[in-house]
Order: C-alpha cells, then sequence, then structure tokens
C-alpha cells in the first residue's frame, strides 16, 4: 500500500488504467490502457453537500475505435449496444491497481470514421439504489450497522467499519 500511494503521490510518476465493460447482455469486454483515450470525472460538489444528498458522479470515457470497434457491428461492440452497460474502472501504479470508479452508460456517441467513441454515465450509486429504501432494522441500531444495510443493497464491498461507526440511532 506504501509504494502504491508514493507512486501517486511522486512527481513523475506512470499510471495505468484497466477494467472492464459488461455489455446490458451479460458479455464482459476486458479494458486496457490502450482502450482509453481519456476520462474525466465530475463530482458535482463545487459549493459542499446537502445533509441526506448522494454524491452521483457523471463520467466520460472515451474509447478508441480505430475501424469502428466500439460501432454496432465492430469488433468489441458486435451486435450489443453500450446503453445500460456497466463500465469499472482501476487505476494502477507500480504494478498495483486499486478501484477508480464505475458508472452506468446512458449515453454513447461515435461516428463511422472516428477514431474514438465517447461512453458517458453517472456513478452506479445513483441506479442501484434508486426507488424507495426498505429499511427492515431493528432499532435502536449502529450507524455501521445502518451503513452497511444500505450498502448491502448495492453491489459494493460492505465497510468493516465507518467513523462513528458504534454511534446509536435510537428510531427509524
Amino acid at each position: 500500500m506504501t509504494d502504491y500511494r508514493e507512486a501517486l503521490a511522486a512527481p513523475a510518476r506512470r499510471l495505468l488504467v484497466q477494467g472492464a465493460l459488461t455489455l446490458p447482455t451479460g458479455r464482459e469486454v476486458q479494458l486496457t490502457g490502450a482502450d482509453v483515450l481519456s476520462l474525466s470525472i465530475d463530482e458535482g460538489v463545487d459549493d459542499g453537500l446537502l445533509a441526506g444528498a448522494v454524491l452521483s458522479a457523471r463520467h466520460v470515457l472515451k474509447l478508441r475505435s480505430e475501424g469502428g470497434a466500439w460501432l454496432p457491428g465492430g469488433e468489441k461492440l458486435q451486435s450489443d449496444a453500450l446503453k445500460g452497460a456497466t463500465v469499472q474502472l482501476e487505476l494502477g501504479a507500480e504494478g498495483e491497481f486499486r478501484p477508480l470508479c464505475a458508472f452506468v452508460v446512458s449515453e454513447a456517441e461515435g461516428e463511422a470514421r472516428s477514431a474514438g467513441v465517447t461512453i458517458s454515465g453517472y456513478d452506479s450509486m445513483a441506479e442501484e439504489t434508486a426507488g424507495a429504501f426498505a429499511d427492515a432494522l431493528t432499532y435502536p441500531a449502529t450507524l455501521l450497522q445502518v451503513v452497511r444495510h444500505i450498502v448491502g443493497k448495492t453491489r459494493y464491498p460492505l465497510p468493516s467499519g465507518v467513523p462513528n461507526g458504534g454511534a446509536v440511532i435510537s428510531k427509524r
């Protein structure tokens, strides 16, 4: 872990990206640094986050699409659609990779003669926690129990601890 953090903090560093794009059909396409032309993440928190608000970052990823690889009928996309796909990326330094982001594709733009396809979407947390929240906990409950209950409704790993996780919430 120290090597990874030191590598990220170094004035000169080589960062790598890898990941996977899971298409709506369930087919998974591996992504390497050679596939990724650019990535931007806008967290949209310029003036702070209101209590009770959920952060959902917007992601814009440009993929190399030589020969129309990411267009319908292309080598990578084949007969699948990009809209609704889930993208998971990892950032690497010093040969060690850590999760960077995950998002659901809501838009895809490409041209037949273009060397790239731009896909964008929002952090998957917004989609995975959409709809009314059904709280099945018995109260009083600790903050850690509540957080684990919420995160358990997504595909994210459950945290083993949170700041002030022992704080007790007396009722729903």
